[in-house]
């Protein structure tokens, strides 16, 4: 069986006393280009990208007003679950900050993080600015330009 570097040899051991299989990892796969796929997974996959693609390239009126459509509906039926997601999971977290489970050691009683807490809070900082400016630096101006969303000061739309 081949093993995955990052796995430790113990565990995989629990599971095989646990699970017994013929299975191998990576039967299935197939090497193409370099890259290891699996081949039912990635073909059929790989088949719905493209026809969806062609598709939309073929019949762009039809693809606009569809998945317009698509987005008015999801947007309607599912804002709620959207929001109340949004609010469970800060509220999840502010529950691990504050009840003992969230002071469980991750990887065991003997682990260091791999980095310090200067360390991740600087790596959340630059990500944090690299959405910021690679994303809404374009997206904000294209959108007030198009009027996807109306513009400030109620200007007019493609104009300089």
């Amino acid at each position: 069986m081949s093993e995955q570097p990052h796995v430790p040899n113990k565990l995989l051991d629990e599971l095989e006393e646990v699970y017994e299989t013929d299975y191998e990892l990576g039967q299935d796969n197939v090497t193409w280009l370099g890259l290891d796929l699996h081949n039912p997974v990635f073909m059929v996959s790989a088949v719905l990208i493209l026809l969806f693609v062609m598709l939309s390239l073929v019949f762009p009126e039809q693809a606009n007003s569809m998945l317009g459509a698509m987005r008015e509906w999801l947007g309607e039926t599912f804002a709620w679950l959207f929001l109340s997601g949004g609010n469970f999971f800060v509220l999840f977290c502010v529950a691990l900050i504050l009840l003992p489970v969230g002071s469980i050691r991750l990887g065991g009683t003997d682990a260091k993080p791999d980095f310090s807490l200067f360390s991740w809070f600087s790596m959340l900082f630059a990500a944090g600015m690299g959405i910021g400016l690679m994303f809404w630096s374009v997206a904000e101006p294209v959108g007030y330009f198009t009027e996807w969303f109306g513009t400030p000061l109620n200007l007019e739309g493609f104009t300089e």
